[in-house]
């Protein structure tokens, strides 16, 4: 893609394709990350009175989660830092 299509891309609030990956990426985690704290302060307001306690205990399940991600995440690296021919 040329500079001059990016720019125009740029300009008008567009997102170049070379970004489009990332933001997408990250739009999912998110999604994930929300949708499992938001199961698990549901499932806690289920079992337990207060409301503010249940949004609470709803946010060490998306930090696993978090981590989850950050630990697949090395794993590709690593196997693809691996797989490269050394120069």
């Amino acid at each position: 893609m040329s500079r001059s299509v990016i720019a125009l891309e740029t300009k008008a609030g567009l997102v170049p394709s070379e970004a489009l990956a990332p933001q997408l990426g990250n739009a999912v985690g998110l999604g994930v990350v929300a949708s499992v704290v938001a199961a698990s302060a549901a499932s806690w307001s289920d079992n337990h009175s207060a409301a503010t306690d249940a949004l609470v205990a709803g946010l060490p399940a998306g930090l696993l989660v978090c981590a989850g991600f950050a630990a697949a995440a090395l794993i590709v690296v690593l196997g693809a830092l691996q797989s490269q021919p050394s120069s």
